[in-house]
């Protein structure tokens, strides 16, 4: 209970002036832009807990990343998801495939309204619908008492005299189902400070690897600058329960461990030491290697692309080099 107790007291400030995920604090770019596509992109914060050790209470402190939505007009998310390169250029409504995919990435977030000045209100995406803002309609009591069916695009042309630039698209509908709350693509922009909990693609979690590889040495600084930048012991909240946070890295003993040997076959039979982490196996063959006697290769590249030849090509240096590796590949293919 004491060590939650100065959990909250150290993320009391942070949770105020941050984006909360877990344990972890972020905040939107700066400097800095990592987009994921799909209307995704990195946001970096930094990972506090409060951990006890054995003489004392410890605060970790780590570089963290995530994926968020982009803070950005909801035609340009559309875009993204959809692949679609200029709106513009889409003259017809979106088919049902598309609709769909869009539904998915779309439904839950949070959008706000445009259309109305400096009110920018918020709603939660509850679905798409099936029908373009210019034949969805809903139903609309009018001042006399009386119900009408109206659609959007006639709704906001009499109610806010905008004409919509894209009445072939369809609207979103926010808050509860039965309220019957639609709302043009237009006129809706991602809120920010949304994040992406559903799965990424293989290609996003590539990206997203590549934009937050980090050597020890530049981890070491961004912790520090994290450090320096919370400012921890003018925190007034840290400060009203007496705490006291060091500005620097704990110092630990360590000691370097000799790395394995590695025995090598062939004639010379060569011991051999890593070098930045890696064996290198050139000019050198497995302890014991073994002979592949049964084997085959698949080509899944068109025909006109792959000529016989280079496949041949490909064979002959495949199998010269795990010759020179000391696992010898014997006769031919199976199938080529």
């Amino acid at each position: 209970d004491a060590i939650q107790a100065l959990d909250v007291v150290m993320r009391h400030l942070p949770s105020m002036r941050y984006t909360p995920v877990g344990r972890s604090f972020f905040s939107s770019p700066e400097g800095y832009y990592h987009p994921l596509g799909g209307g995704r992109e990195v946001w970096f914060g930094f990972h506090q807990s409060v951990r006890p050790s054995q003489w004392k209470m410890m605060l970790n402190i780590d570089v963290s990343a995530t994926a968020f939505y982009k803070s950005q007009p909801v035609i340009e998310f559309m875009c993204e998801v959809l692949d679609i390169r200029d709106v513009n250029e889409q003259k017809r409504p979106l088919t049902d495939s598309q609709r769909v995919k869009f539904t998915k990435e779309i439904k839950g977030l949070k959008i706000e309204i445009t259309h109305c000045g400096a009110m920018r209100r918020k709603y939660r995406v509850c679905n798409v619908t099936r029908r373009p803002a210019q034949m969805q309609s809903f139903p609309l009591q009018l001042e006399n008492g009386q119900t009408v069916e109206c659609t959007v695009a006639k709704y906001f042309l009499d109610k806010y005299k905008m004409k919509l630039r894209f009445p072939h698209l369809p609207c979103l509908q926010v808050g509860q189902e039965h309220k019957h709350t639609y709302l043009p693509l237009e006129v809706c922009n991602i809120v920010q400070g949304q994040r992406c909990i559903k799965k990424l693609t293989d290609m996003q979690t590539s990206t997203m690897i590549k934009a937050t590889a980090r050597s020890a040495p530049d981890r070491e600084r961004e912790i520090n600058n994290l450090v320096r930048k919370a400012d921890f012991n003018n925190d007034p909240y840290v400060q009203e329960f007496g705490l006291n946070i060091s500005n620097s890295l704990m110092e630990v003993r360590g000691r370097v461990l000799m790395p394995p040997k590695l025995q090598y076959g062939g004639r010379t039979r060569q011991q051999a030491l890593p070098a930045a982490g890696v064996w290198d196996m050139r000019g050198k063959q497995f302890f014991t290697g073994v002979e592949i006697r049964e084997w085959a290769i698949a080509c899944f590249a068109p025909s006109r692309t792959v000529k016989e030849d280079a496949l041949r090509k490909f064979t002959q240096e495949l199998q010269k080099i795990s010759n020179d590796a000391g696992m010898p590949i014997i006769g031919q293919p199976c199938f080529c």
